[in-house]
């Protein structure tokens, strides 16, 4: 054989062992998202975090988002301020699943910061860990039926008190973890 020949039978062997391998079913799992509002996985479920923001208590729209607080949690310290990250769950598997029950929020020192109990009964934007059904028309969290399903937000809230130096040590990065398999917990850089 030529030399050409042999050359052209190794390219036509490289383009179709990337044809075969680019063809199969095998999805790309994305753990991290670099900036809001693109999905990532965590565990078997997609995550997005709709909108991340402070929250005043005095504005009458950030009052009925702190509905449900303890009265011991509704103190802060002078440095301290509100923060909400509002969650979008999706189940695209076969099977019901459990959404996520642990978070923490990190900044680039290494502090971390964990959610502030908010009674669920209470605050209907209030997150709540628990059975995902499978994929169809329930397998949203929230609810698209439900009020913060169709708001603006369409997601549900984590409240966080963070210190006010936190937000110079940035990129903040919320992790939601996956309790069955902690490695495959996921995470995003939060907008603020």
């Amino acid at each position: 054989m030529t030399r050409l020949r042999l050359l052209a039978i190794a390219s036509l062997a490289v383009l179709a062992a990337v044809g075969l391998t680019a063809c199969g079913n095998k999805k790309d799992v994305e753990r991290f998202a670099a900036d809001e509002g693109i999905y990532f996985e965590s565990g078997p479920l997609k995550y997005q975090v709709q909108i991340t923001r402070q929250l005043n208590p005095r504005q009458a729209q950030d009052m009925e988002l702190m509905q449900g607080i303890s009265l011991a949690n509704l103190r802060l310290k002078p440095d301290e301020m509100w923060f909400a990250t509002f969650l979008r769950v999706e189940n695209e598997t076969g099977h019901p699943q459990l959404t996520a029950r642990h978070f923490v929020v990190t900044d680039t020192n290494g502090d971390k910061f964990y959610p502030v109990p908010v009674n669920a009964a209470a605050n209907s934007f209030a997150y709540r860990p628990g059975l995902l059904a499978a994929s169809g028309t329930y397998s949203t969290y929230p609810n698209i039926n439900s009020i913060p399903g169709q708001t603006d937000i369409n997601g549900k809230m984590l409240l966080f008190k963070i210190p006010r130096q936190a937000i110079a040590l940035r990129p903040l990065t919320l992790t939601v973890f996956n309790q069955l398999n902690p490695a495959t917990s996921g995470s995003v850089h939060l907008d603020i």
